[in-house]
């Protein structure tokens, strides 16, 4: 990836009020463990945090393709890879990998660096997202092609 990246959490009013259709599977609002704005859930830990070149992208939807503007900012920059990490692997990361391949991007997903709740879900979702549309790899093999590619 050049210099800069973009960096897509979840972060949703506490209002309720963007959350939409998730209301109709769990009560959010009521969740302790809830990426709400103004929690210390929507906040990134201090070795997460974007540097001064990197763009930075709330979503409110899994995919972090969707209503965002991260397509502008890759096809500006002629990016043709995304490196996907984070949570929760058969939500978040799942969504944004099948919406990448969609848009023809190579996909890779360090299996070490995506987590889920359940240790099943996030099983299936990596056999599946590696069967179809990612390389899932551990994070020591994308780092080292990182700094071959330099």
């Amino acid at each position: 990836m050049r210099s800069g990246s973009p960096y897509h959490w979840f972060k949703l009013d506490p209002s309720g009020s963007d959350i939409g259709v998730y209301t109709r599977k769990r009560d959010f609002l009521d969740s302790p463990s809830w990426c709400l704005a103004g929690t210390s859930r929507a906040r990134l830990p201090p070795c997460l945090k974007p540097g001064p070149s990197d763009s930075e992208y709330v979503k409110k939807k899994p995919s972090g393709f969707h209503g965002t503007s991260v397509m502008g900012y890759l096809v500006d920059r002629q990016i043709d890879t995304i490196i996907v990490l984070g949570g929760a692997t058969s939500n978040c990361v799942r969504a944004t990998v099948f919406d990448g391949a969609s848009y023809n991007y190579r996909i890779i997903v360090p299996h070490d660096a995506v987590f889920d709740r359940f240790p099943v879900s996030h099983a299936i979702s990596l056999f599946d997202m590696d069967r179809q549309f990612a390389d899932v790899v551990d994070t020591e093999t994308v780092l080292r092609h990182l700094s071959v590619s330099r």
